[in-house]
């Protein structure tokens, strides 16, 4: 294992940009862990807003991302490499 990536971490250092369905089914499969959840709205509006705000850092200028009409999502992460 060359490297590892934390989700969620406060010091994100690596962007990964994903397309709607991602959003949608990772959205879908929150929806899906009722238990796990206690207001499945709020944490859906969380992950939206969690990717737009990802997305905006992914499409700054510099770092290879053409202005689109839609609106850029990604994920973030920490990524510590090992070696």
């Amino acid at each position: 294992m060359d490297e590892v990536w934390f989700q969620g971490h406060k010091e994100a250092n690596h962007l990964v940009e994903v397309q709607t369905t991602d959003l949608e089914a990772k959205v879908a499969a929150v929806r899906r862990h009722v238990s796990q959840f206690r207001d499945l709205d709020a944490m859906e509006g969380y992950l939206r807003e969690a990717a737009l705000a990802a997305g905006t850092q992914a499409a700054r200028p510099g770092r290879g991302h053409q202005e689109a009409d839609q609106p850029v999502l990604a994920e973030s992460f920490f990524r510590w490499v090992l070696h």
